[in-house]
């Protein structure tokens, strides 16, 4: 299965690294003081802890962590009125992907580890309880 990164064709690997996570905070615009930003990250950590460690439609943690990688981001909402626009997705999703180098999944963040797919952005249901994001991580390879 091929990619294109920053304009070089990639091998993804075939079977992508599948993790459904709660709706992350609101950080998009920067209004909040910075103490209730750090409150809500810290509430994210602790979730996503949570959800590690009693598996709730998290796949196994790497062997080692991930080198160079792609995220692919499925935005499930139960209303239109709920979605985010795609260009806040990433921003968004910055503390989930703090918490995946701090615990080991990927080996960093910065732009040359770590590429960003299309967001999709929908409407339905047929996501599991207390999920809003799927997040498909596949190591990819020059």
């Amino acid at each position: 299965m091929g990619a294109c990164v920053g304009g070089v064709r990639v091998r993804v690997r075939a079977t992508p690294l599948v993790l459904w996570l709660p709706k992350p905070p609101d950080n998009a615009n920067g209004r909040k003081h910075w103490a209730v930003a750090l409150r809500e990250k810290k509430a994210l950590w602790a979730e996503l802890d949570n959800r590690k460690r009693t598996k709730y439609h998290f796949e196994h943690q790497p062997y080692k962590p991930l080198r160079r990688v792609m995220l692919s981001v499925e935005w499930v909402a139960d209303r239109a009125a709920w979605l985010p626009d795609k260009d806040n997705i990433t921003r968004r999703l910055k503390p989930v992907v703090d918490w995946l180098v701090a615990r080991h999944y990927l080996e960093g963040d910065t732009a040359e580890l770590v590429s960003w797919a299309d967001h999709v952005v929908r409407v339905g249901t047929d996501k599991p309880p207390l999920c809003t994001v799927k997040l498909s991580i596949s190591e990819v390879a020059i």
